[in-house]
């Protein structure tokens, strides 16, 4: 895979994050408890985890458990910068 492959392939791994966020903002407008925030956030962070493991077997030819590694990083990620976000509102 060449670096414009990877550039044009890099917003379509950005969606599912958007999506989460976009639905996080609407649950904090709607009031929804932190702690169910909390729940919430882990469960929506499998979609992007799903896809950023499909992505590491096309990308570098592993297979399924080699894959989790690239996926592990991933979801650490955002579950820090979701929680942070979900940690840094006003109460």
């Amino acid at each position: 895979m060449d670096s414009t492959t990877a550039l044009r392939v890099y917003p379509l791994t950005q969606l599912p994050r958007w999506i989460i966020a976009v639905g996080l903002t609407l649950l904090i407008v709607a009031g929804v408890p932190f702690s169910l925030l909390a729940l919430i956030v882990i469960l929506a962070i499998a979609p992007g985890v799903y896809l950023v493991t499909r992505l590491t077997e096309a990308w570098f030819d592993v297979t399924f458990p080699e894959s989790l590694l690239g996926a592990l990083v991933t979801g650490i990620y955002q579950v820090l910068v979701y929680e942070l976000f979900l940690a840094l509102l006003p109460r």
